[in-house]
This record gives structure tokens, sequence and C-alpha cells, in this order.
């Protein structure tokens, strides 16, 4: 449902956010890491995982956490839409902005956990995890004046949805893969770039815990 409120000199509306839907894999995906030993875990943390042998990761002391991969994001336009805003695209700023912070957070989250040493780059003996930020579905335009009205704003409960799909290796195997759709915030919020960063802060936390549960580490 959505209410709008106009006033002489603001605009403002109200979003409700929608229910994430289940994410998945493609066939070949998933029919590949099946001939690679890995299997498909039922009401598992994430949409859809695929485990393989975790027996070896009990000595597991050393997380590589790669860098967030946008190269095949897609991101949708809000379709109650009515202002003057363009294809919701993120700016090589943003994609960075994004990135240092998913760093930053799924280490903090593995580290305080799960009592690991993060390092820079990967080691023998380290689990490295490898993140593709999949798909964006953002509720409002971007917080920008090339996408909103003169003082116009956006009240919406939560920020979207956001889909990351996650690969865990381990001395040369391929030890997880898995994929998940998560709202960004259930909470009415105004729609702005501070409040969407709190939201995606969230998400990134709420995935680390799931990763490392998943995988037996925290």
């Amino acid at each position: 449902m959505k209410h709008t409120v106009m006033t002489i000199l603001t605009a403002i509306t109200f979003f409700n956010g929608s229910i994430a839907q289940a994410a998945e894999f493609d066939p070949s995906t998933k029919a590949q890491a099946v001939q690679q030993g890995l299997q498909i875990v039922e009401k598992a943390s994430f949409d859809e995982v695929l485990i393989g042998d975790l027996d070896a990761l009990t000595e597991v002391n050393h997380i590589y956490i790669a860098e967030l991969n946008t190269a095949d994001l897609s991101i949708d336009k809000p379709s109650s839409t009515r202002t003057i805003a363009k294809d919701w695209e993120l700016d090589q700023q943003e994609i960075q902005g994004l990135q240092a912070l998913y760093i930053k957070t799924v280490s903090k989250k593995l580290a305080l956990k799960g009592n690991f040493n993060i390092v820079d780059r990967p080691t023998e003996n380290s689990l490295n995890i490898y993140a593709s930020l999949v798909h964006l579905d953002p509720i409002a335009p971007r917080d920008n004046f090339e996408s909103r009205g003169f003082q116009e704003r956006y009240f919406t409960q939560g920020s979207g949805e956001m889909t990351v799909s996650f690969k865990v290796d381990y001395q040369g195997e391929t030890v997880l893969l898995a994929i998940d759709e998560i709202t960004a915030g259930n909470n009415w919020i105004e729609n702005k770039q501070f409040n969407n960063k709190h939201n995606a802060r969230t998400v990134f936390s709420r995935l680390a815990g799931r990763l490392g549960k998943q995988l037996d580490l925290i």
C-alpha cells in the first residue's frame, strides 16, 4: 500500500517494503557443483546452499575475504516511482564504498565470533570467501538531485532487497556455494544514503553470521 502526503514545499512518499523471494543458482551451476562432490542442503540458513566436505575446516584459523564482486550486478528500477528518476545505477565511488563496507563488516563479524585471523591475501591454509552482489531491488529512487524532485523525500519500510552469492574455497577445493535474497531492513525509515548504508551493513553482518554457522565456524 502507498500513501502520499503533499505539502507546499515537500512531497513525502511512503512505500511498503516487499517480502524477499527465495534465490537459487542456475541449473548448470548446481549440476557442476554436484559433480564436484557438493550436496544440496535442505532447510539451510540461505535460500540455497551446496556443501562439500567440512571436516578439514576444524584446522582453519585464517580467513581471506575477497573484495565484493559487482561485475554482474543488476538493479531494478523502483516500479512505483513517480519522479524524474533515471535508471538505478551505482557509480564507481558508491561501488567502492559498498565493497569497503562489506569487507569491514564481514571481517569484524567472523573475527569476533569465530576468533579467526583475517588475512589480506589467500594463503596455503586460509579459508577463502568470495562473494558477488548479484541483484539489488531498491524501493525508492536514488538519493541524489538527478533522481528525485526538488525537496522530495521518501519514507520506506526498509531499503529493498539484495541478492548475494558466496563461494568458499579451502586448499583448492570448493566447500560451499550459497545464495540468498535478503530484505535490507524492515523498519520504516527516511530513505536516504545514511539509512540505506546502515541497512546494507546489517545485511552483510547477517549474511556473515549465516555463513559462519553454515560452515560450523561460529
